[in-house]
């Protein structure tokens, strides 16, 4: 601890508060700062977080708007075959193909609502 010249070899009650409080106050500071970078990391990784769950969410959407567009397709290719066929046998069969591929449509539109 230093001390002035005039007041060696004693101690002032009134400079080691100072000491002390002058101390507490770097700890303080180097406290906060650390704080203060704990936050910008935590702050940035949710940041990525955030984007990364945006980047998911439309990823699956794409995904089921395919999806769906190629059940339409397969349902309309089916209705057609079942309009060319002469056997109704084989019309029916195409025919609840439709309607199955149709039930694919319906229920993933009303998954995707949910």
């Amino acid at each position: 601890m230093h001390m002035p010249p005039h007041c060696r070899g004693m101690t002032d009650p009134l400079f080691v508060r100072a000491q002390l409080a002058f101390e507490e106050g770097r700890a303080l500071t180097t406290q906060c700062r650390a704080l203060q970078a704990e936050y910008v990391r935590d702050r940035e990784e949710l940041r990525v977080w955030v984007i990364e769950s945006a980047m998911y969410r439309s990823e699956t959407k794409a995904h089921r708007e395919n999806r769906e567009e190629r059940y339409r397709d397969r349902a309309q290719e089916f209705r057609t075959k079942a309009d060319l066929m002469v056997d109704a046998d084989l019309r029916a069969q195409y025919g609840r193909l439709v309607e199955a591929y149709e039930q694919l449509v319906a229920r993933n539109t009303d998954g995707a609502a949910k």
